[in-house]
């Protein structure tokens, strides 16, 4: 699973190995994100 953080540092930088976030990528990271 991907922690609070990693999800964070993944929506700063916006992509994964070199390919763009798509939308429902962008969601869940986003959601990981914000969970508490």
């Amino acid at each position: 699973m991907v922690t609070k953080a990693k999800a964070k540092k993944i929506l700063k930088h916006g992509s994964v190995h070199g390919k763009s976030l798509s939308k429902k990528q962008r969601g869940f990271f986003g959601a990981r994100a914000s969970r508490k």
